[in-house]
């Protein structure tokens, strides 16, 4: 399973255990469906903060479940982060993903609530465009959904518009993946 990453107008694929997208996508994944897909094996780790076990990886999907949001530290390039979030259609199933990367080093705690905000927002309106429940209460397949959406949902009402005071074109870049 491959995340697709657009940067500079060029097109990578990237293993999307490692990436913030792929994440997002594999999060709205029960663990079993995870498992299952993965073969209980995962990519050759990019980095040495890879994650390097199939359990670890379930571990953080678990975190993106509960905080709505996902994130790369250095796992494709070290020295960058990225946070993601998915993008869900009208049956609340991730159909893109959004994320923001830059250096890590560059990264103060306040600009990362602030990308993560944004993240979240953007996601949230784009699923409320494409039609998703963002007040969806189900458990389809795992309960991710539920929570990724009341993230989502808190997120859009809590910063209408947040305007990010770094400036784009220098220190990130914006990945979206498509199924």
């Amino acid at each position: 399973m491959e995340a697709l990453s657009c940067v500079d107008g060029s097109v990578m694929r990237l293993p999307a255990p490692f990436t913030a997208t792929g994440k997002a996508f594999l999060s709205q994944m029960s663990d079993f469906e995870v498992r299952r897909r993965l073969s209980d094996v995962l990519p050759e780790p990019r980095t040495p903060h890879s994650v390097q076990t199939l359990d670890a990886l379930l571990a953080e999907l678990q975190t993106i479940r509960r905080v709505g949001y996902s994130y790369d530290n250095q796992q494709v390039a070290e020295g960058i982060v990225c946070f993601g979030a998915s993008v869900l259609d009208s049956r609340n199933r991730p159909i893109a993903g959004i994320a923001v990367s830059l250096p890590a080093e560059q990264l103060t705690e306040d600009e990362r609530n602030q990308i993560i905000t944004n993240v979240q927002r953007m996601a949230s309106r784009l699923s409320a465009r494409m039609g998703a429940d963002l007040d969806f209460t189900s458990c389809w397949p795992c309960g991710g959904i539920r929570q990724m959406g009341t993230s989502l949902r808190r997120a859009n009402e809590a910063a209408p518009y947040a305007a990010p005071s770094w400036r784009h074109s220098e220190r990130s870049a914006v990945r979206l993946s498509l199924k």
